[in-house]
C-alpha cells in the first residue's frame, strides 16, 4: 500500500470517529443527579453534596435526610453545592438523602434525586471507662491498715521461708 492511501484511510477513520462521537454541550442532565462525598462517615461529620439539575428547573434546591441537616447554596450553572451535617446522635446505618430541583416560586412539582450515605459507629467523645472501677470509692484508714498488715505478713513469711531453705542447705 502506498503512504498516500494509508494516510487517506487514517483521515477517513478519524473523521468517522469525530462525527459519531456525542456532542458535548453545557446543558444539564434530563433528570437530577445528587452525589455525596464521602459515602461513608461517622456521626458528627459533614458530607459534601453536589446536585445537578435539568435545564429549566435549577433555580431552587432543597433536601432532606433522616441522618441530619441538608443545605444547598446558590447554583453555579445547573449545579448546587451543599452539605449534609450528620447529627452526632445518628446511629450506624444507611440513610437516604433526597434532593429536589425546582424552577422557583410558584414552583411546579419539583424533580427529585436520591442517594445514600452510610453512617458507621459513633465517634469517641470521651476517655474510655477503664481502670479501678469501684475499688477506690469509700477507701478508709481501716482498709489501708488491714492491707498493709497483710502485705507485711506475706513479706515476712517469704523471708522466713528463704532463711529456712538456706540453713538446711537445700535449694
Amino acid at each position: 500500500m502506498s503512504a498516500a492511501r494509508i494516510a487517506g484511510g487514517l483521515v477517513a477513520a478519524g473523521a468517522l470517529v469525530v462525527l459519531s462521537a456525542p456532542t458535548a454541550f453545557a446543558a444539564g442532565p434530563s433528570v437530577p443527579i445528587v452525589q455525596a462525598t464521602p459515602g461513608s462517615v461517622v456521626a458528627g461529620e459533614v458530607v459534601k453534596l453536589a446536585l445537578t439539575c435539568p435545564d429549566g428547573v435549577h433555580v431552587v434546591a432543597d433536601g432532606t435526610s433522616p441522618a441530619g441537616e441538608v443545605t444547598f447554596g446558590v447554583a453555579t450553572g445547573n449545579t448546587f453545592a451543599g452539605t449534609l451535617v450528620v447529627a452526632s446522635t445518628t446511629t450506624a446505618g444507611s440513610y437516604t438523602i433526597t434532593a429536589n430541583c425546582s424552577s422557583g416560586p410558584p414552583a411546579s412539582k419539583p424533580v427529585t434525586a436520591t442517594t445514600t450515605v452510610v453512617v458507621s459507629g459513633k465517634p469517641v467523645t470521651s476517655a474510655p471507662h477503664t481502670g479501678l472501677g469501684g475499688s477506690v470509692a469509700g477507701m478508709n484508714s481501716t482498709q489501708i491498715a488491714v492491707g498493709g498488715a497483710l502485705t507485711a505478713a506475706a513479706v515476712g513469711a517469704g523471708l522466713f521461708s528463704l532463711r529456712r531453705r538456706g540453713a538446711s542447705g537445700r535449694a
